[in-house]
């Protein structure tokens, strides 16, 4: 890596393209080992009208990226895709990144009121710098617990196996594709949770789909419902995400 820090360079900022993609890839070097997830979603993240994403530039060259999804009926966003090009990382360039998102943000959304984030800390303590920034900036953090098993290239679970093998299926409840992501469905999930899962800023619990924290909400859930189908547990009349 090169010994420079962005302080002194020229930092600048626009709004990534599909002709982006190659560039974005190059950056991308070693980020989550092959489960990137990127690569699949770059192009649906450009054409989404609900997801802003920026890069940051040197010269020509694009050094860093920031997606920005809105949610809560734009009241809120979450921070994605974090990504600093191999030479550029621990220089700045995230921070200038950061910066240059919530500014365009605050006048270009004036409805967002909220910033989410999630960073994946496994025990051995290897992603502590990430967590501890976002521990130090963010208002709540919520800890999950996390097995992960690797199972060969582009496939892997986030449950071990051999747990899910244990599992008696003949008394699990009917899983059925959600319907009516309404309030009244939103509160009977509510219902089933503990009163320590309701941390949001409005009271409300937190779900997270694909490393995407969202507040439990007819909104959201439509907003999910749209790019992959939910599904609901049903049994003796109680109802779950």
């Amino acid at each position: 890596m090169a010994d420079r820090s962005s302080a002194g360079i020229d930092v600048t900022f626009r709004l990534a393209s599909h002709e982006d993609y190659e560039a974005v890839m190059r950056i991308s070097e070693g980020v989550l080992g092959n489960r990137d997830y990127l690569p699949a979603f770059f192009h649906r993240y450009i054409d989404d009208p609900d997801v802003v994403v920026f890069l940051a530039l040197v010269g020509d060259q694009v050094v860093g990226l920031k997606a920005a999804i809105l949610t809560e009926g734009g009241t809120a966003f979450i921070v994605k895709a974090a990504r600093v090009a191999p030479d550029w990382r621990g220089q700045g360039i995230d921070g200038k990144l950061s910066g240059h998102q919530d500014e365009w943000l605050r006048q270009n959304r004036p409805a967002v009121r909220y910033k989410r984030a999630t960073a994946f800390a496994p025990a051995d303590g290897s992603n502590s710098v990430a967590v501890s920034i976002l521990q130090k900036k963010m208002r709540l953090q919520f800890s999950m617990p996390f097995i992960e098993y690797q199972c060969g290239p582009g496939l892997w679970w986030r449950q071990d196996p051999a747990q899910l093998a244990q599992l008696d299926t003949t008394v699990l409840p009917d899983a059925v594709p959600l319907q009516d992501a309404d309030d009244d469905f939103c509160t009977a999930v509510q219902k089933c949770l503990p009163a320590e899962a309701c941390g949001g800023y409005d009271g409300k619990p937190i779900i997270v789909a694909d490393w995407e924290p969202y507040t439990l909400s007819p909104t959201n859930l439509r907003h999910l419902q749209s790019s992959s189908t939910l599904w609901t547990l049903q049994s003796e009349e109680v109802t779950s995400l």
